[in-house]
C-alpha cells in the first residue's frame, strides 16, 4: 500500500513537471516579435482617395521580413490587423493609377496601432506614347461650316490625317489630308489632357491648337477648340482595329447622338439596331431651332468593309458614314454629300441593369451648341452616383473671350441606360455604353438651342 501510494505522488510529479516544460516551450517558441511570453498584433490602416473621393479595389501591400496584402473597401479604406512590432513598407497599386507618395510608405510599430497612413491616387501618368496608331475620326468647324471623317494616326507626338473626306456646306471637297503636332501636358499627366495642333488644315481655318483628352484606356478621344473666336470646333476620334471588319460586326442596339447645322439646325437623340445581317433601323427625337420636336424613323441597309468603314444608306432621306472603334462597340459618323452637315456617334448599350449608381468618377467632354454665338465647348462632368452632376470647364465663342463654364445639373438614369441631364422640360436626352464608359447626349428639348454632348471616362 505504501509503495502503490508513492508511485502514484511521482507520477503525479512527473505529469506536473511535464506540464510545466511543455508550457515553457510553447511560450519560448510562440507570439513573434521581440516578446518571449506571448504578443498581441497591432493594426496599420488608412485611406485610398482620388480626387477627394474613395477610391475602392486598390491593392496594399505591408511588408517587413513577410508580407500581407489587402485592398481598400468602398470607402477607400484598407486596414492590416495583427502586426508585431518592427519596421514596415506600405505600397499602393492599380492598374491605370499612380500614387502619392509615389514610391512606399514607412513606419515603425513599436506597442500601439498606427492609422492615418493614406495614399492620393491619380489616374494614369499618361505620355505622348500613350496614343500610338490609328484613330478613326470625324470632326465639325462652325466656320465654314466643314464636317471632316478620316483616319488620323498619331506617332511619338506627330500627328497626320489621311483618306480624309471633308464637305464644306453641300459641296463634298476631294481627299483631304492634314497633320500637326500633340503634346501630352505634363502638369495633367496623370488625367491624360493633351492639345492638337494642326500645321496644315483639318477642317480648320486656323492653326491654334484643340484642347483634347483620352481614355483611360487610351482607345477615345474627344478635343474642342475654346480659345478661338474665329473658329468653334470638335473632333471625336476612336482605335481603329487591325482584324477583318464585316456586316456581322455591327449587331444589336446602339445609341446615337446627331448633331446637324444646316438651316434651322438640329440635334438628334436615339436608338440605332443593326440585325447583323446589312439591315438597319433608327428611331429618334430631333429638336430643331425652327420647329417643335419631332420623331425620326429610317430603315435601310448598311455595308462594312474590311478595314471597318461603315455605311448607312436609308430607303429615304441622309445617309451617314461612319468608322468603327477596334471592338466595334463605337462608330464616329458623319454625312458627306449632302447639305446637311452632320456628325453623329454612337454607342453600343446592354440594355438593362443601369441606375443612377452606374454614373461615378470624372467624364472628359466635348460639346457643340448652335446657341448664337455658336459655341464649342470642352468641360469634366463629376456624377455623384445618386443623381446630380458637377461640371466644369471652359466654352469658346465666336464673339467674345473664352467663358469658364460651374454648374450643378440634376440627372436620372433608366433601367435602359438613357438618362437626362438637366431639369425636366429642357433637358439633355443621353445614352450609356456597357460598359458606362462613354456617354453620347443631344439636346432635342429647346428649339433655341441644339447640341451635342459626348463623355468619356
Amino acid at each position: 500500500m505504501e509503495l502503490k501510494g508513492f508511485l502514484k505522488r511521482r507520477n503525479k510529479r512527473l505529469i506536473v513537471l511535464m506540464a510545466v516544460l511543455l508550457l515553457m516551450l510553447i511560450a519560448g517558441c510562440g507570439g513573434g516579435g521581440s516578446s518571449s511570453t506571448g504578443y498581441t498584433g497591432h493594426i496599420i490602416s488608412g485611406t485610398v482617395t482620388l480626387n477627394g473621393a474613395a477610391l475602392s479595389g486598390v491593392f496594399v501591400t505591408v511588408q517587413s521580413n513577410g508580407i500581407a496584402a489587402v485592398t481598400t473597401d468602398a470607402n477607400g479604406n484598407y486596414s492590416v490587423t495583427n502586426v508585431p512590432n518592427g519596421v514596415y513598407t506600405i505600397t499602393a497599386s492599380l492598374t491605370g493609377y499612380s500614387f502619392s507618395p509615389s514610391t512606399s510608405l514607412s513606419v515603425v510599430i513599436n506597442g500601439a496601432d498606427v492609422p492615418g497612413q493614406n495614399f492620393t491616387a491619380a489616374k494614369g501618368g499618361k505620355t505622348n506614347a500613350s496614343l500610338s496608331g490609328a484613330y478613326n475620326m470625324v470632326s465639325f468647324d462652325k466656320t465654314l461650316p466643314s464636317v471632316v471623317s478620316g483616319t488620323i494616326t498619331f506617332t511619338s507626338g506627330n500627328w497626320t490625317g489621311t483618306g480624309m473626306q471633308m464637305t464644306i456646306g453641300s459641296t463634298q471637297m476631294p481627299t483631304v489630308s492634314g497633320k500637326g503636332t500633340y503634346a501630352v501636358s505634363a502638369t495633367e499627366s496623370s488625367a491624360g489632357l493633351f492639345t492638337l495642333t494642326p500645321t496644315t488644315a483639318l477642317g480648320n481655318t486656323t492653326a491654334t491648337a484643340s484642347q483634347c483628352i483620352m481614355s483611360d484606356d487610351t482607345n477615345t478621344v474627344v478635343c474642342a477648340k475654346v480659345g478661338d473666336m474665329t473658329d468653334q470646333y470638335s473632333l471625336i476620334a476612336v482605335k481603329a482595329g487591325t482584324s477583318v471588319y464585316s456586316t456581322a460586326s455591327l449587331n444589336g442596339t446602339y445609341y446615337m447622338a446627331i448633331f446637324n447645322q444646316s438651316p434651322g439646325s438640329s440635334s438628334q437623340f436615339g436608338t440605332l439596331t443593326c440585325d447583323g445581317y446589312g439591315g438597319f433601323k433608327f428611331a429618334a427625337t430631333q429638336g430643331s431651332s425652327s420647329a417643335a420636336n419631332q420623331a425620326v424613323s429610317q430603315s435601310g441597309t448598311y455595308t462594312v468593309t474590311a478595314t471597318g468603314t461603315a455605311t448607312f444608306t436609308p430607303t429615304s432621306g441622309t445617309g451617314m458614314t461612319c468608322g468603327m472603334s477596334a471592338d466595334s462597340n463605337t462608330l464616329v459618323c458623319a454625312s458627306m454629300a449632302s447639305a446637311n452637315v452632320q456628325i453623329g456617334v454612337a454607342v453600343k448599350t446592354a440594355g438593362s441593369g443601369y441606375s443612377n449608381a452606374s454614373l461615378t468618377g470624372a467624364y472628359y467632354a466635348s460639346y457643340l451648341d448652335s446657341l448664337s454665338p455658336f459655341e464649342s465647348g470642352w468641360l469634366i462632368g463629376v456624377p455623384d452616383g445618386k443623381g446630380t452632376m458637377i461640371n466644369v470647364g471652359v466654352q469658346g465663342n465666336s464673339t467674345g473671350p473664352s467663358q469658364p463654364l460651374t454648374n450643378s445639373v440634376p440627372y436620372s438614369v433608366n433601367a435602359n441606360g438613357t438618362f437626362t441631364i438637366g431639369a425636366t422640360g429642357s433637358a439633355t436626352q443621353c445614352g450609356m455604353s456597357a460598359n458606362k464608359n462613354t456617354l453620347v447626349c443631344a439636346e432635342v428639348d429647346k428649339t433655341t438651342e441644339q447640341s451635342i454632348l459626348i463623355l468619356i471616362k
